[in-house]
């Protein structure tokens, strides 16, 4: 009564209270889950501040179509030895900070790509299928599907020879990389670093974890 807790009665965390029983006023107590409790809009205000907050900026429209000059770029940290080895590839999204390395250097590389269409990874998909005698099945194979990613998607990157001279990339009159191309791409070491890039294209620009 009176606002007194009864014994043994404790606040839940998120639980959200009026200040006056029987009203809803737009501003609210909110309890933290730790405990410390705080002034701040209900969510729906909240959402509203939020998307009035964006520099002024007019807000886009979702994308549900592809243009031909449409890329998307993939970066990400490079960890290496004095000696140039690679020691460690991530996503740069990871937000890791590397300011404090002294015996590791740092760098930032990136890739460039066109985005397929439907039809694309469709193709890609159906070429890339393989029999499971024990699932008796076809399944899509995931090496052979980035195999046609980068062949016919890589448009550009970051990465230099050994003297810090830019390695240019060129495709055939296909759209596809021509040979000396993929030839180059191909002999990227370690592996590793294809892998980490086309993990992050597909799931970022295709929003596919697993290519199926």
């Amino acid at each position: 009564m009176g606002g007194q807790k009864e014994e043994g009665q404790v606040d839940v965390p998120g639980e959200v209270k009026d200040k006056q029983e029987g009203v809803a006023p737009d501003v609210t107590e909110m309890v933290k889950a730790d405990g410390v409790t705080v002034q701040g809009h209900s969510p729906e205000a909240m959402v509203a501040e939020e998307l009035r907050q964006v520099d002024g900026e007019k807000q886009a429209e979702p994308m549900f179509f592809v243009e031909p000059a449409d890329r998307f770029r993939v970066e990400v940290d490079i960890l290496y030895g004095k000696d140039g080895r690679i020691q460690s590839v991530s996503s740069k999204n990871l937000g890791v900070d590397f300011s404090d390395l002294k015996t590791i250097k740092h760098a930032v590389e990136w890739f460039e790509f066109s985005i397929p269409g439907y039809d694309d990874v469709a193709t890609y998909r159906q070429r890339s299928s393989i029999w499971n005698a024990q699932a008796g099945m076809l399944i899509v194979s995931r090496p052979q599907f980035r195999n046609f990613l980068l062949a016919w998607h890589l448009r550009d990157w970051s990465l230099r020879d050994r003297d810090g001279k830019k390695l240019p990339l060129s495709s055939n009159d296909s759209g596809r990389l021509d040979d000396a191309s993929l030839k180059l791409v191909r002999s990227i070491q370690p592996p590793t670093l294809v892998d980490v890039v086309m993990t992050i294209f597909e799931k970022d620009a295709l929003l596919s974890a697993t290519t199926v």
